[in-house]
């Protein structure tokens, strides 16, 4: 089992259903577990779509401080820089979002204990879920 896609494709799964669009969710999880620098062409790369695409679904990233964009030999350079403490109360305020967040935080965490009954290690993939629950304010 790749635990890495598990976790992108259940957060893209997450963001279609709660903002039309799985390419948040699946850059943040991207982020959060292969590489927390990388071009606008990598990510178009990775997710099979347009520069386009991943600069729009960046704005969000962006306007809350969740990237820093740079510039490196002509090309835009995204590093994640985490969520801001405000995400908690901006996740308050949208109750079934957040109780959708907790359900797939409890999906994952269960793929995780899989993963690890079958003798992988899930450090990474254990300290990824702490990281959201705190970002998000998920018990």
């Amino acid at each position: 089992m790749d635990l890495d896609q598990v976790f992108i494709d259940e957060f893209g799964a997450l963001s279609m259903d709660i903002q039309a669009s799985d390419l948040q969710g699946r850059i943040q999880m991207f982020f959060r577990l292969i590489k927390q620098r990388v071009t606008l062409e990598e990510l178009a790369e990775t997710f099979g779509v347009k520069n386009q695409d991943i600069d729009a679904a960046l704005e969000n990233f962006r306007v809350l401080g969740v990237v820093e964009e740079t510039e490196e030999d002509g090309q835009p350079v995204f590093i994640f820089k985490g969520y801001p403490e405000e995400m908690k109360e901006i996740v308050d305020l949208f109750p079934e979002r957040k109780k959708r967040l907790e359900t797939s935080v409890k999906t994952l965490e269960q793929q995780v204990e899989k993963a690890q009954e079958e003798g992988q290690n899930v450090d990474k993939h254990v300290a990824v879920l702490k990281d959201v629950k705190k970002d998000f304010g998920i018990s």
